[in-house]
């Protein structure tokens, strides 16, 4: 969407953070949109939810990062800013708009081996706060795996793509690479994730979302899922692991990487064998949700699509099925 200077500045008044000096519509964000504008009160991010986005997530998302903020979370995060009358979110032109502090820092990707122990310290501590003040969204608990919507997904896209007269090399590649994936999805077994406690986790700590100065992250952004749905922490952990410790080309998981950010975070806490077992299946069901969301981009929404990203991921969900007991061994052996 677009929004004119005019607009950007009725919407500032209400935060009363000083005039426009520029603006711009960030390229980030694939729901949100998101504007960085600088006044003559600093540099702020101007943010809209997207449309389908309950109010009463936004607001919990909202406190949350409030609450992290006040528990002096040692890495800054999106505090919301309260408007002229006190309000963390201001309706304007059927969306939802709130502001917070522009955050410093780059992106680093890939994250080098010198970097994981840092990631760790952070997730460690991330999770220290949550277990402290057990926030509560009000969600039911996620399905292990997210197994059952995204066999579902598959299963819908598979039938349509099979009925179409015409088919082109992304049809093909994914109805080939499909018949490989849904057994490996069908064969995980979810009793002990089904028992680890749940928490409205951020489950999104992609290197997009952490920002660094030097050696050090100086913030985390995107905190839009913990609204949504609640997690557990290996689950987060091993998300993170998927985009941190995996090679760049062919996502395969660098298990020195891996170990070296196991071994840091467990300085902080401890985590089960059966917790450390969960990975590589937790990494393989991710890789075919993406898997699944990038068909979806190559039927719906093709200029971001990638077509090699179909075989990467597949290809990548099935070197963490083949050699899943290699790297729990591996895991297992850290002390």
């Amino acid at each position: 969407m677009r929004i004119s200077k005019e607009e950007v500045q009725i919407l500032i008044d209400k935060w009363g953070v000083g005039d426009i000096t520029s603006y711009e519509k960030s390229t980030k964000g694939e729901s949100n949109h998101n504007w960085i504008v600088k006044t003559t009160h600093g540099k702020f991010i101007l943010r809209r939810a997207p449309d389908f986005r309950k109010l009463k997530d936004l607001k919990f998302e909202l406190f949350y990062l409030t609450k992290l903020n006040e528990d002096k979370f040692p890495y800054k995060v999106p505090v919301p800013i309260k408007t002229n009358r006190g309000q963390d979110i201001i309706k304007y032109k059927k969306g939802n708009w709130w502001l917070y502090r522009y955050i410093e820092g780059k992106i680093i990707e890939p994250i080098s081996i010198q970097l994981i122990p840092e990631l760790a310290r952070m997730i460690a501590l991330y999770h220290l706060f949550l277990k402290k003040n057990m926030l509560s969204n009000g969600k039911s608990e996620t399905e292990a795996f997210d197994k059952t919507t995204t066999i579902k997904d598959l299963k819908k896209l598979y039938a349509k793509t099979q009925r179409m007269v015409h088919k082109e090399a992304k049809h093909k590649i994914f109805l080939a690479e499909c018949v490989k994936l849904m057994p490996l999805l069908e064969s995980l077994k979810s009793d002990y994730y089904k028992k680890l406690p749940q928490y409205p986790l951020h489950r999104d700590l992609n290197p997009e979302n952490i920002l660094w100065e030097g050696n050090k992250i100086s913030g985390i952004i995107d905190f839009e899922n913990v609204g949504t749905m609640n997690d557990n922490f290996i689950t987060d952990i091993a998300i993170a692991i998927m985009f941190a410790t995996t090679t760049e080309k062919e996502h395969k998981l660098d298990l020195n990487k891996t170990r070296k950010f196991l071994e840091v975070y467990q300085k902080y806490r401890r985590l089960s064998k059966q917790e450390i077992e969960l990975i590589p299946d937790i990494i393989m069901a991710g890789f075919i949700g993406a898997f699944s969301w990038q068909y979806w981009l190559q039927l719906n929404d093709p200029e971001r699509a990638q077509l090699h990203r179909l075989k990467l991921y597949s290809n990548a969900a099935q070197w963490h099925y083949l050699n899943r007991d290699k790297i729990i061994k591996a895991l297992n052996e850290i002390k």
